[in-house]
């Protein structure tokens, strides 16, 4: 590896994490201050839905990255589309079974969790928003490992920061 390539994407993703806690840090208090502490708390909580059900689809898509890098390397496009095709169907596969489980949990989200009356609403749509997100990163996945076979972490780093504003 080259050593601008390797100065280049540490720089993107120095800049992309600064930007995720630079907007935490001052959407924070705004929110907190405008929504209350209680209405707040629901906020990283669904975050942390998001959090499990990424690290479920890790796996694949890590294994993935190996494959469809290797594939690349000795120039074989078929073999790395075959491989790409199938972890993007198992993707969607896996995202139509969150979506079916996050259907039933925001249907059922006064139930399962302890809301007050007057956040209902409020916090199921957040959930909604949260798990559609969820959706499409899941689906997405795989698009990133072009970009890690090809050594652009650079590319990854401005979506993540256009993703974070």
């Amino acid at each position: 590896m080259d050593k601008r390539r390797f100065v280049v994407n540490l720089v993107s993703n120095f800049f992309s994490a600064i930007s995720g806690v630079g907007i935490s840090f001052f959407l924070t208090p705004y929110i907190v201050e405008h929504l209350g502490k209680e209405a707040y708390g629901f906020f990283p909580l669904s975050n942390n839905f998001v959090m499990y059900a990424g690290i479920i689809t890790t796996a694949l898509n890590s294994m993935s990255s190996r494959y469809i890098t290797i594939s690349l390397e000795k120039k074989d496009i078929k073999e790395a589309n075959t491989y790409f095709n199938s972890v993007l169907f198992g993707n969607i596969l896996i995202s139509l079974g969150f979506a079916i489980v996050s259907a039933l949990f925001c249907f059922f989200i006064d139930k399962i969790l302890d809301i007050p009356g007057e956040l209902i609403y409020d916090v199921r749509l957040l959930f909604i928003f949260i798990f559609l997100s969820l959706f499409i990163n899941v689906s997405s996945a795989v698009f990133q490992v072009t970009a890690f076979a090809l050594n652009r972490f650079d590319k990854l780093a401005f979506i993540n920061i256009i993703s974070n504003v």
